[in-house]
């Protein structure tokens, strides 16, 4: 095992509490249950809207207003 892929492994385990942490712990984020998926609102942008981004229970996510994806790692690094 990498430690990349010892770190992207941390990162899936541990979104319940990474996805709060980068998008703020309001009412613009919500879990999807029996899913494992989020809902969150890109504070990023301009125009944080909760139904443009997605963060998936793989760690996958992607922003559907600017087309911007990538896997846990990116994630955090985003």
């Amino acid at each position: 095992m990498t430690r990349f892929s010892v770190a992207k492994d941390l990162v899936i385990t541990n979104l319940s509490d990474i996805v709060p942490e980068l998008f703020g712990h309001g009412k613009k984020q919500t879990a999807r249950k029996g899913n494992g998926n989020w809902q969150v609102a890109n504070k990023w942008r301009a125009t944080a809207d909760l139904s443009e981004m997605k963060v998936y229970a793989n760690g996958g996510w992607k922003d559907f207003t600017n087309g911007d994806k990538g896997d846990a790692i990116d994630l955090v690094a985003y």
